[in-house]
């Protein structure tokens, strides 16, 4: 499980929010490349394979799985297509 982990989250992931940073047309595809995370991993192995990692790649990773709830603060999983974007910013959304 940690291998499959490592690959898509640690590695794959990880390249496709870079590539996003620079290249809207990866940015349009990033929510639904996290919505097939989520998909393929529940949230209890998501949680404790970003909690092995080192501080820097945990807080990295952390900003791209999870979303702040605008109402209440508290971080939820994005299990969905719909807003997306944290670190990305929304004008890459659109």
């Amino acid at each position: 499980m940690k291998g499959a982990l490592d690959y898509l989250i640690g590695e794959k992931l990880l390249n496709f929010a870079c590539a996003a940073e620079q290249r809207p047309e990866f940015a349009r595809e990033l929510p639904r490349f996290l919505a097939e995370v989520w998909r393929i991993f529940n949230q209890y192995e998501i949680a404790g394979y970003v909690a092995s990692l080192k501080p820097k790649q945990r807080k990295r990773l952390r900003s791209l799985l999870y979303l702040r709830c605008p109402a209440t603060g508290r971080a939820t999983a994005r299990t969905g297509l719909g807003d997306g974007l944290t670190s990305l910013g929304r004008e890459y959304a659109q």
